[in-house]
Protein backbone atom coordinates (compact mmCIF):
# COMPACT_ATOMS: atom_id res chain seq x y z
CA UNK A 1 0.00 0.00 0.00
CA UNK A 2 1.39 2.95 -0.79
CA UNK A 3 1.56 5.94 1.34
CA UNK A 4 1.58 9.04 -1.05
CA UNK A 5 2.24 11.65 1.94
CA UNK A 6 4.97 10.03 2.86
CA UNK A 7 6.10 9.18 -0.83
CA UNK A 8 6.25 5.56 0.45
CA UNK A 9 4.95 1.75 0.37
CA UNK A 10 3.83 0.56 3.80
CA UNK A 11 5.56 -2.05 5.55
CA UNK A 12 4.93 -5.16 6.09
CA UNK A 13 4.90 -4.99 9.75
CA UNK A 14 3.03 -1.36 9.11
CA UNK A 15 0.43 -3.53 7.00
CA UNK A 16 -0.17 -6.12 9.89
CA UNK A 17 -0.68 -3.61 12.46
CA UNK A 18 -3.40 -1.98 10.51
CA UNK A 19 -5.29 -5.43 10.33
CA UNK A 20 -5.29 -5.41 14.00
CA UNK A 21 -7.61 -2.29 13.96
CA UNK A 22 -10.83 -3.52 13.52
CA UNK A 23 -11.97 -0.12 12.16
CA UNK A 24 -9.16 0.09 9.86
CA UNK A 25 -9.55 -3.88 8.56
CA UNK A 26 -12.98 -3.78 7.41
CA UNK A 27 -12.03 -2.71 4.31
CA UNK A 28 -9.51 -6.01 4.29
CA UNK A 29 -12.59 -8.81 6.01
CA UNK A 30 -13.97 -9.60 2.59
CA UNK A 31 -10.73 -10.16 1.25
CA UNK A 32 -9.43 -12.21 4.11
CA UNK A 33 -12.35 -14.60 4.20
CA UNK A 34 -12.34 -15.24 0.84
CA UNK A 35 -8.42 -15.93 1.05
CA UNK A 36 -9.62 -18.31 4.46
CA UNK A 37 -12.60 -19.71 2.40
CA UNK A 38 -9.89 -20.58 -0.87
CA UNK A 39 -7.65 -22.03 1.40
CA UNK A 40 -10.49 -24.39 2.98
CA UNK A 41 -10.68 -25.84 -1.08
CA UNK A 42 -13.97 -23.34 -1.58
CA UNK A 43 -14.35 -20.31 -4.47
CA UNK A 44 -11.77 -22.56 -7.05
CA UNK A 45 -14.05 -21.78 -10.02
CA UNK A 46 -13.98 -18.03 -8.93
CA UNK A 47 -10.07 -18.31 -8.50
CA UNK A 48 -10.09 -20.37 -11.92
CA UNK A 49 -11.82 -17.50 -13.39
CA UNK A 50 -9.91 -14.85 -12.06
CA UNK A 51 -6.29 -15.98 -13.31
CA UNK A 52 -7.84 -17.02 -16.82
CA UNK A 53 -8.57 -12.62 -16.67
CA UNK A 54 -5.65 -11.98 -15.49
CA UNK A 55 -3.84 -14.49 -18.09
CA UNK A 56 -5.97 -12.76 -20.81
CA UNK A 57 -4.90 -9.19 -19.51
CA UNK A 58 -1.11 -9.71 -19.33
CA UNK A 59 -1.43 -11.01 -22.96
CA UNK A 60 -3.21 -8.26 -24.38
CA UNK A 61 -0.73 -5.64 -22.28
CA UNK A 62 2.24 -7.80 -23.66
CA UNK A 63 0.93 -7.29 -27.29
CA UNK A 64 0.06 -3.40 -27.06
CA UNK A 65 3.70 -3.11 -25.98
CA UNK A 66 4.97 -5.28 -28.66
CA UNK A 67 6.26 -8.23 -26.48
CA UNK A 68 9.72 -9.82 -27.32
CA UNK A 69 11.55 -13.22 -27.13
CA UNK A 70 11.11 -13.05 -23.18
CA UNK A 71 7.86 -12.68 -23.18
CA UNK A 72 6.93 -15.23 -25.76
CA UNK A 73 9.16 -17.98 -23.24
CA UNK A 74 7.12 -16.57 -20.35
CA UNK A 75 4.02 -18.13 -22.35
CA UNK A 76 5.48 -21.16 -23.14
CA UNK A 77 6.42 -22.05 -19.65
CA UNK A 78 2.74 -21.06 -18.78
CA UNK A 79 1.49 -23.35 -21.38
CA UNK A 80 -0.29 -20.51 -23.45
CA UNK A 81 -0.87 -19.30 -27.02
CA UNK A 82 0.99 -15.88 -27.57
Amino acid sequence: MYLPEQDRVRSYREFCQLLQDPEKRIWFDRLINFYIETGKGQNLARVKDALQAIAELSQFLDKAVGGGASLHRRYQSEGLSS
